[in-house]
């Protein structure tokens, strides 16, 4: 494609078509947008997204020319309708330090039968429900759809605006929050499971913790108690068919939190696409 330019140095460009005569053997364009130098990191990083059809906007320029991006539904501590109350759950997180986009919850409490002796545990595994947040087909929306995932490169380019998913969607503690959760009912001798329910839920996390503070038993003793209990449940959540976890959860006391939380992670991810699966419907992803 024949451009004009005033640049002296070797750039990489993306540029559109103007026209194209019959007559001649290129067509005549215009350079759309300047990447960067040949041969320069920044240059050479944006010329990769560009050919692999990743360069995109950053959500700071699409919010500038689009502020009512901005205007997202949040929920309130009154009770939702449409959705299974569960504030009263003792609800906590264990991320990474300094994590700020808090994803996913667990809780795991023993439910008695009115005063018999043939109670249940009920183990739940809370998602954020951030679509909740936005209308479909929304402008949010669609840009999210054609975003399709965070891009981690040197830094990380989100799928969704920080405002929302480190934010207003986050399962920041004491805040409510709408949540997709996986409710587990196990038997009272927790070897196994009597069923599970997929319910859009409301829930108020009660702390959210850091992996380094779970394993050094920096926690209340309610969520250590939870922490225990559902270590205890391994089993029955796949951990013998996994050798690398299943190696590490010899112990009933000795706790490693990361195993823990990508246990309950995994058994979530796939009971939920066995559900999809049933119906002959979703997108599958297999995690390495």
């Amino acid at each position: 494609i024949k451009v004009a330019t005033k640049s002296k140095k070797n750039i990489y460009v993306t540029v559109q078509i103007d026209s194209w005569n019959c007559q001649e053997r290129i067509p005549i364009g215009h350079i759309d947008l300047e990447l960067g130098l040949v041969g320069v990191d920044s240059g050479e990083k944006k010329f990769l997204l560009a050919k692999n059809q990743l360069l995109r906007p950053s959500w700071k320029k699409i919010i500038s020319k689009n502020p009512e991006i901005l205007n997202i539904k949040t929920p309130t501590t009154q009770e939702e309708t449409n959705r299974l109350n569960l504030t009263h759950l003792p609800i906590f997180s264990i991320d990474p330090e300094g994590s700020r986009d808090l994803d996913d919850a667990l809780h795991c409490k023993y439910v008695s039968s009115c005063g018999r002796e043939d109670g249940y545990w009920l183990v739940g595994i809370h998602i954020a429900d951030v679509t909740a947040c936005y209308k479909w087909n929304s402008k949010l929306d669609l840009m999210a759809r054609s975003r399709t995932t965070s891009l981690y490169l040197d830094q990380v380019d989100p799928l969704l605006p920080e405002y929302l998913s480190n934010d207003k969607a986050s399962l920041i503690e004491q805040e409510p929050r709408w949540s997709v959760s996986v409710l587990v009912t196990i038997n009272q001798n927790g070897d196994t499971i009597l069923n599970t329910k997929l319910k859009r839920s409301l829930i108020n996390v009660v702390k959210n913790y850091t992996y380094q503070q779970v394993d050094q038993g920096q926690v209340s003793e309610s969520v250590r108690d939870q922490i225990k209990q559902l270590w205890k449940f391994r089993n029955i959540f796949g951990a013998k068919n996994n050798e690398e976890i299943n190696e590490k959860m010899i112990d009933d006391e000795k706790l490693d939190s990361h195993q823990l939380v990508e246990m309950m992670m995994i058994w979530t991810n796939r009971w939920i696409a066995s559900r999809f699966l049933e119906k002959g419907k979703g997108f599958y992803r297999v995690g390495s």
